[in-house]
């Protein structure tokens, strides 16, 4: 079973996370003659990725205390574990694509985000918060942002998507983008981006951005489309 300590090389990773909501979603429409775009993407060092395979895999979680996560794929099941105890097992129904964990600045906290629609859509987000070794799902917390965006802009064939970008300060506010799905059939709002700054695990919408003001937020890692 692999094991690595710390975070999951960026060379390993085969694109196919940052390829749904956090990055290929924003080059649709995009005219060819154009300068480079600069693309929302999650930053490396707080990502702990994950991806599908037949094996196993486990990392850990630097300054987590012995932290670390397991992924089953077969199963699709995390387990959070502190060095030999398991303290949570939670399952992802229909996994189908790469996996990605943001873990707070404080480790009290980390949101997943996965797809069970393959590598551009069908992202969700399921948010979790860590008191000593015991772990809750407040996953509730970014509902209030999701149909914020759902009654304004939503693909009826399809669906949103959702993505966790970054937890910003410690484990009480995360960063979310909101996007509608990627695909000609969702009409002219399809790839259509917005930012919501939530609180944890209450929901409270405490900033609204567009992509614009989102792609200038302090700490929101930015990636050049031509180096995808």
């Amino acid at each position: 079973m692999p094991n690595t300590e710390g975070m999951v090389s960026r060379r390993g990773f085969p694109r196919a996370l940052a390829a749904v909501a956090l990055v290929a979603m924003l080059a649709v429409g995009a005219v060819a003659q154009q300068a480079p775009r600069r693309l929302i993407t999650y930053c490396y060092g707080d990502a702990m990725q994950f991806w599908l395979g037949e094996a196993a895999i486990q990392a850990g979680v630097p300054g987590g205390n012995g932290i670390t996560v397991r992924l089953d794929p077969a199963q699709g099941q995390f387990s959070v574990l502190r060095r030999t105890q398991t303290l949570f097992t939670f399952a992802v129904k229909d996994l189908s694509s790469n996996a990605l964990i943001l873990w707070s600045p404080d480790r009290r906290a980390f949101a997943l985000t996965y797809s069970d629609g393959g590598a551009i859509g069908g992202f969700h987000v399921r948010v979790f918060q860590m008191q000593g070794d015991k772990v809750t799902e407040v996953s509730g917390s970014i509902q209030p942002a999701v149909d914020s965006f759902k009654a304004s802009h939503y693909c009826k064939s399809r669906g949103n998507n959702v993505s966790a970008i970054k937890w910003v300060h410690d484990s009480k506010h995360l960063m979310l983008m909101t996007e509608v799905y990627p695909a000609g059939d969702c009409g002219p709002d399809q790839g259509h981006a917005e930012g919501y700054l939530v609180t944890v695990p209450d929901g409270k919408i405490e900033r609204h951005l567009t992509l614009d003001q989102l792609k200038s937020f302090p700490g929101i890692c930015l990636e050049n489309d031509e180096v995808r």
